[in-house]
């Protein structure tokens, strides 16, 4: 599996085990792109590979989705994120959310990021409402929440 950002829309269709979309907008941070695309094949030189740690990219229509990317502490990786992601299933649960994909990826010239995630809300606010809920805030998950540090990102996107 490949991350590609750029800053033109992939043309065809789209196949299930793709997703492309419009970057809508920035909510936090600071990466300028345009459209993201997750696929099987890297399309392009500028594409990341992805090792899947959550990988469900089928998504509810006329839903938000949010683009997530973020640094890791060192020495963490695939078993940490694992453990933060199926910690915080019943908080995103609850708030309509699911995770569509959560991977790791390695840092290179254009991407200075250690993985992404794309997460679906039913609106775009729910994500504030998520970070502000008692069961998102408890020990065990902030504890968790720990493995990240450095950037972060956040967009809104639309999934084509």
């Amino acid at each position: 599996m490949y991350l590609t950002l750029s800053d033109q829309a992939q043309a065809g269709s789209i196949p299930p085990e793709r997703l492309h979309a419009k970057v809508l907008a920035s909510v936090m941070g600071n990466l300028a792109v345009d459209f993201v695309t997750v696929s099987k094949d890297a399309p392009g030189a500028a594409s990341v590979p992805v090792n899947a740690v959550v990988n469900n990219l089928t998504h509810d229509p006329g839903s938000a989705v949010m683009f997530i990317a973020f640094q890791l502490d060192a020495g963490k990786g695939e078993p940490e994120v694992r453990r933060y992601v199926d910690a915080r299933a019943p908080a995103l649960a609850k708030h309509g959310g699911k995770v569509l994909l959560s991977g790791l990826t390695p840092r290179t010239d254009g991407w200075l990021f250690d993985g992404f995630e794309l997460v679906q809300f039913p609106a775009p606010d729910t994500i504030r409402t998520l970070m502000g809920d008692p069961d998102y805030r408890t020990p065990d998950i902030q504890a968790l929440s720990k493995i990240f540090s450095g950037s972060f990102a956040m967009l809104q996107v639309a999934v084509s």
